[in-house]
């Protein structure tokens, strides 16, 4: 892949890329490091690169993979979000082309969050922003590891299902 034509994919995907790190990361200046970082691990890869229709995924994976390895790195408590909401986020970011389907997005997930139960939000708190694991989550609410593993896979669901209903709603008004 011609190195102009990685810059044009870089620029286009660049703010959907931007607010996928920083859904991750929660920083601004983070994800724009993050992002950078990408830009560059992609066009040392240009060769590799040879499918243009695959780019975007894989400054996708990149991105993910970068911000992770960053938060790991911090080893600093910030929200850490499950393999499934990410790969969810990931569909969702790559299918947004522009900014505003980027804070639909976010609005979204806000506005969705905040529909859940108050115990569901307690327990998304336990897990994302303190970092708990199950079994600490157990502990701290007196239920067992596998009933909130079922509890989880249900408001991921039940987010899941808010998020589309909220993006189809933002697509019909406008």
């Amino acid at each position: 892949m011609q190195e102009e034509e990685l810059i044009r994919i870089l620029m286009k995907t660049r703010v959907g890329l931007l607010g996928y790190i920083q859904s991750i990361v929660r920083s601004a200046e983070l994800a724009e490091d993050i992002f950078q970082d990408v830009c560059v691990i992609a066009i040392e890869k240009r060769a590799s690169l040879a499918d243009r229709q695959n780019v975007a995924a894989w400054l996708y994976k990149s991105a993910r993979f970068e911000a992770l390895n960053r938060l790991r790195k911090r080893a600093k408590k910030e929200l850490l979000l499950s393999d499934h909401l990410l790969d969810l986020l990931d569909a969702e970011f790559q299918k947004a082309d522009d900014e505003s389907a980027s804070h639909i997005l976010f609005d979204a997930i806000r506005h969705c969050v905040q529909l859940l139960s108050p115990s569901a939000q307690l327990l998304i708190q336990y897990r994302y922003t303190r970092g708990m694991d199950y079994a600490q989550i157990a502990a701290e609410v007196g239920r067992s590891s596998n009933s909130l593993y079922v509890t989880f896979c249900r408001i991921h669901a039940s987010l899941a299902q808010c998020v589309e209903k909220y993006r189809r709603e933002a697509r019909a008004n406008g």
